[in-house]
């Protein structure tokens, strides 16, 4: 669903850097984009525009394909743990907290160097 979310908001930013915005309305490109998504997402779709009541756009799929793929990656780390950076899957908090090393580690939230001794990245 990111690789999916990443296409929808390249192609709504390539539209509008070109001043396509009638493609960026419900029509041919958004009704090829729709076959994409299976039935079942497709329905959490119209009922997500219905419930904020949103007219059918790609701007507004893309809006929807973002939040949803959050949600999805949130589901899956409560599910399958926090990825770490090496592949495997870390469970509980034991992935928000230092192991009590001091030494400059690399920080899984932020992608970058703790401080020596912090216990935060």
């Amino acid at each position: 669903m990111e690789k999916f979310a990443d296409l929808v908001e390249r192609t709504v930013v390539t539209l509008k850097e070109n001043k396509q915005n009638s493609d960026l309305e419900g029509g041919t490109l958004y009704a090829i984009v729709l076959e994409k998504i299976p039935q079942t997402l497709l329905s959490q779709y119209y009922r997500w525009i219905n419930e904020k009541g949103k007219l059918e756009s790609l701007e507004e799929l893309q809006q929807w394909v973002a939040e949803e793929a959050e949600y999805q990656v949130q589901a899956s780390e409560v599910k399958q743990g926090v990825s770490s950076t090496r592949g495997r899957h870390v469970k509980g908090p034991s992935s928000f907290f230092g192991t009590g090393d001091k030494r400059d580690q690399p920080c899984k939230v932020y992608n970058q160097n703790t401080q020596s001794g912090s216990a935060r990245c």
